[in-house]
């Protein structure tokens, strides 16, 4: 069972229609998929959730990551992973990718966690409709 802790604090969430045709080998930002939260207390934990509509061309892997300020929080060469692959030069993929991760920012300062997306093989990934989403949850302790 659990005792005391695990209660929500505040909740942010930003949206981004915006599009990002990119061929870049690394991480670049996804334009407004970015939120600001300022812990209340030096022990809580930030609960970051993201929903990302990907698309690509076929033979291209699409990486995706979570900034908090210029710290990637993922793997430096592929972030939390393939977020999205191309298996055949003729085919393109249209997919829906999240990542789900619990930060402890030890701060009570405004932090800002932002989502990077690179790809492989100098491909082109897009990223637009539908809505990418990020939210940040504060889980008190």
């Amino acid at each position: 069972s659990l005792v005391g802790g695990g209660k929500i604090g505040q909740v942010v969430s930003a949206t981004s229609n915006s599009s990002l045709v990119s061929t870049a080998n690394s991480f670049v930002d996804l334009t407004g998929v970015t939120v600001d939260i300022t812990p209340s207390a030096t022990s809580s934990k930030v609960l970051i959730i993201t929903s990302l509509p990907l698309f690509t061309n076929g033979g291209v892997d699409i990486y995706a990551t979570i900034l908090r300020g210029s710290t990637n929080l993922g793997n430096a060469t592929t972030g939390f992973g393939r977020a999205a692959k191309g298996d055949a030069a003729s085919y393109e993929l249209h997919t829906i990718s999240g990542i789900n991760f619990l930060d402890s920012p030890s701060t009570t300062s405004s932090t800002t966690y932002k989502v990077q997306i690179k790809t492989s093989n100098g491909g082109t990934h897009t990223s637009n409709t539908p809505t990418s989403v990020i939210t940040a949850i504060e889980v008190l302790a």
